[in-house]
């Protein structure tokens, strides 16, 4: 897993997928992204997919939150992960 800081205005480049992720704002509680990408590449909130397409992911929500957690500590200026 790759923990990314970012700032209002930077991106994430996924140059193989056409995928562009913004921070477009971000506050103590919530980061909102804006993902720009072809229109053959489905993008989902994970709530909304279902558990089969989700097997193949290695990563169980805790260790996901628990890394989050501790990059955010790291930061130590309310900058949210990616």
């Amino acid at each position: 897993m790759l923990v990314l800081s970012r700032k209002v205005g930077e991106e994430i480049v996924l140059p193989e997928c056409g995928v562009r992720i913004v921070v477009v704002k971000s506050s103590s509680a919530r980061t909102s992204l804006a993902i720009v990408a072809p229109p053959d590449v489905r993008i989902l909130r994970k709530e909304l997919c279902e558990d089969e397409f989700l097997r193949h992911i290695p990563i169980s929500i805790e260790t996901q939150n628990s890394v989050a957690h501790d990059s955010q500590k790291e930061v130590g200026d309310g900058t949210k992960t990616v």
